[in-house]
């Protein structure tokens, strides 16, 4: 009996967990399948810039959690954005009441968006930028229904296109006062704004030549920032161009093109082998005046130094011509102009010169031919 008894108790315990079980609102199913995330590899290139793929799900328990991982390859020629949008299919209106989606950088973790599905707007970009060549982009998409679900939103279906493509990278560039030391220089000899002035300073003073001085000077925070479809945030070593970038740097006040030559050098804030660059190293790179400004290519940004320097006048170029040529006048009358001075004769009195000595020649041998004789006839 008591045996009998024992397995009845232990029958209703078992029951009564199934029972619990059964009723649990975290549903065990939500959980294995997040842990089981699929992957989808989608590629674009110049000749395929965008893809798109379906998404469906449906039968869903308040609780339910569905992961899904889309690898993305671009290859591009030139540096590009790639964006993403999520659209809810006509009918399927019901579930993307409550249905909520996040979307994740899975490199980074950063979250492109948090929110019901249904409220991502259709022009609504998630750029993620993207250098130039062959790379890849890990999106992680995670779709779940609340817990707090009413037994309306269970059992029904949604349909969803979820569309990537690319476009050319928004860059623009950021030039404002030299006030802060970029946290790259803290390290480094050059770890105060005038330590760093000093530096660009004796730079641009060494390499570029007479006439540039201190006075003549201005110090510049150039930034390079790119449009992530939501604001705009500073470049980084990992995307700034390998292959530098141009900037048109403002005229300082008071110069131009027209009366001014400039020199210009900037200062690395970051070690980077890829840009083969290193943090407190000085680029001296060339300049070019243009109507717009100065334009110069920089393989970094910040802190950069612009000097110059007057450039010589009309009448001081006259000044220096007129010594150069005081005192030679030959070959010119009073007027200046080139007059005949007999160097085109030289020819002809070279043949005089040799006629008067043949013929002197031709004398002198026949005095001594006479007075030869003369003795011999003594």
């Amino acid at each position: 009996m008591k045996k009998n008894g024992s397995i009845k108790v232990l029958i209703a315990i078992v029951s009564l967990a199934f029972l619990l079980i059964g009723y649990t609102p975290l549903n065990i199913h939500a959980q294995e399948t997040s842990n089981t995330a699929e992957e989808t590899t989608l590629k674009l290139s110049e000749k395929n810039p965008e893809e798109n793929v379906s998404f469906q799900v449906g039968d869903l328990m308040p609780g339910d959690v569905v992961v899904q991982n889309y690898r993305i390859e671009v290859n591009f020629d030139d540096a590009v954005m790639v964006g993403f949008q999520a659209v809810v299919r006509d009918g399927y209106d019901k579930l993307a009441e409550v249905l909520k989606m996040e979307v994740q950088d899975a490199d980074t973790g950063e979250i492109l968006y948090k929110g019901l599905m249904r409220d991502m707007n259709p022009s609504e970009e998630l750029l993620l930028s993207k250098g130039k060549g062959k790379q890849e982009i890990c999106y992680k998409i995670i779709v779940s229904l609340d817990t707090s679900a009413g037994n309306e939103y269970q059992g029904k279906e949604l349909v969803a296109d979820f569309n990537w493509w690319t476009k050319e990278e928004e860059r623009r560039i950021e030039i404002t006062s030299l006030t802060e030391v970029a946290e790259g220089l803290l390290n480094t000899p050059f770890h105060t704004i005038e330590k760093i002035k000093d530096e660009l300073s004796r730079v641009l003073i060494s390499t570029g030549g007479y006439g540039y001085n201190v006075e003549n000077m201005a110090f510049y925070d150039v930034r390079l920032q790119l449009w992530n479809g939501r604001e705009w945030i500073d470049a980084t070593e990992e995307n700034f161009p390998i292959e530098g970038i141009r900037v048109t740097l403002p005229y300082p006040r008071g110069t131009s093109g027209e009366t001014h030559d400039f020199t210009v050098s900037h200062m690395f804030t970051v070690d980077s082998v890829r840009l083969g660059i290193k943090a407190g190293e000085v680029e001296y790179p060339p300049v070019t005046k243009t109507a717009g400004g100065l334009q110069v290519t920089f393989k970094g940004l910040s802190p950069v130094a612009i000097a110059w320097k007057e450039l010589e006048t009309e009448d001081s170029s006259d000044v220096a011509d007129s010594d150069m040529t005081a005192g030679d006048t030959s070959g010119k009358d009073a007027a200046g102009n080139a007059t005949e001075t007999g160097d085109g004769n030289k020819g002809l009195l070279w043949l005089m010169v040799m006629n008067i000595s043949a013929g002197l020649i031709y004398v002198c041998g026949s005095k001594v031919r006479k007075e030869a004789k003369h003795e011999l006839k003594k």
